[in-house]
């Protein structure tokens, strides 16, 4: 396989002890993320899952 396809379709998954963040850490979080830049210019999505949900 082509190392810039392997690069590009790259996914970190991570699974923790089931504690529920509270609300306003989540919220300080999210809010921080929508900050964050890298500096390849290449695009970054961070998805939050809720463990109750999926």
């Amino acid at each position: 396989m082509d190392m810039m396809k392997i690069i590009k379709t790259r996914k970190s998954v991570r699974t923790f002890d089931g504690t529920e963040i509270p609300e306003s850490e989540l919220n300080k979080l999210c809010s921080y993320i929508e900050t964050i830049e890298n500096p390849y210019d290449v695009p970054v999505e961070f998805i939050l899952l809720d463990a109750k949900k999926t």
